[in-house]
């Protein structure tokens, strides 16, 4: 299998490329996900983690809690999108 990765702001895009077959490559492309968990946006962004609570306290970001009803504890997801705009707005 061969993995080629191309960056193209604002979406990351991840192409697989399957198996030859008879000679020709039959290309498969991964979804890309909307939403992203703490962790994978601090290694999309190099944002550490305390810099995207900032982020998300000041709603400079979008983001969402999911948990169960009653629950405190749950998932935080963070939109890829405005992530993403908000590092293209302070690209000099």
């Amino acid at each position: 299998m061969l993995f080629l990765v191309s960056w193209d702001p604002p979406a990351l895009s991840v192409i697989l490329l399957g198996k030859m077959n008879q000679g020709d490559i039959t290309p498969t492309y991964t979804p890309v996900p909307e939403w992203l968990r703490v962790p994978e946006a601090c290694r999309l962004t190099g944002l550490s983690r305390s810099t995207l609570y900032e982020l998300i306290s000041a709603r400079a970001i979008k983001s969402s809690a999911v948990r169960r009803r009653g629950k405190r504890r749950g998932v935080r997801l963070i939109h890829r999108a405005s992530l993403l705009a908000l590092i293209e707005s302070h690209i000099e």
